[in-house]
């Protein structure tokens, strides 16, 4: 057991919700600081503690001032992406420092700003290849066509992605998946997610598996 006394006590007034739909607009400001929102997923940081995101231990110095990270977290903040979520008081001081948090653990396009699915994309159509490359190696096929295949994956994550955006709808309104994903942490509310998104795909196109199956055996 450890003998080290507690250096801090942190006091959460406005705890973080469970999901959240945005703007395109805003979902560009995440890509631009997404070190900050990354690091504010599932934690509770003070400003100095995402100053140090920006420490460069080769150059021995931080790559941002301070200050700019304070603009950081207001322009976030004034977005709705971050919200500060109560405070943290050191020992034996009466000093106190605002935690900062993601405004959600999850968030969401909303639909209107969606525009082409992911898999439709350059990056997606690159994933979609790598994917198809893997399964073949992995399962030693000797056919190089993989057209048919990667056409059923992109079916795959058409139910798959209509399927998790189902659910983070129903959140709002259902008590029971409500609670279960507010307790839960972001790769807790990921995995369980995720394995929803896949019966939601087969449920769509039940002779999905079969299909796949019948590509990889060929």
């Amino acid at each position: 057991m450890s003998d080290e006394k507690p250096t801090h006590e942190d006091f959460i007034t406005a705890p973080t919700d469970t999901m959240m739909f945005i703007r395109k607009e805003e979902m560009q400001l995440m890509d631009e600081y997404i070190e900050i929102i990354k690091a504010l997923g599932g934690n509770n940081m003070t400003v100095k503690e995402v100053h140090s995101l920006y420490w460069n231990p080769e150059r021995k110095e931080y790559n941002k001032t301070i200050k700019t990270v304070y603009r950081h977290l207001d322009a976030l903040e004034k977005a709705g992406l971050v919200k500060v979520v109560g405070h943290r008081k050191p020992t034996n001081s009466r000093l106190t420092e605002k935690l900062y948090s993601r405004a959600a653990k999850v968030f969401f396009l909303e639909e209107k700003d969606r525009g082409p699915k992911w898999w439709e994309t350059e990056e997606g159509k690159s994933q979609i290849e790598e994917l198809a490359a893997v399964v073949w190696e992995y399962y030693d096929i000797e056919d190089e066509d993989t057209t048919k295949f990667k056409q059923l994956l992109k079916q795959y994550y058409d139910g798959w992605d209509s399927t998790v955006i189902d659910l983070f709808e129903k959140t709002q309104n259902n008590d029971v998946i409500s609670d279960i994903f507010s307790k839960a942490d972001i790769n807790q509310i990921k995995s369980l997610s995720s394995f929803i998104g896949i019966l939601g795909a087969f449920s769509k196109y039940p002779q999905l598996l079969e299909s796949m199956l019948k590509e990889i055996k060929k």
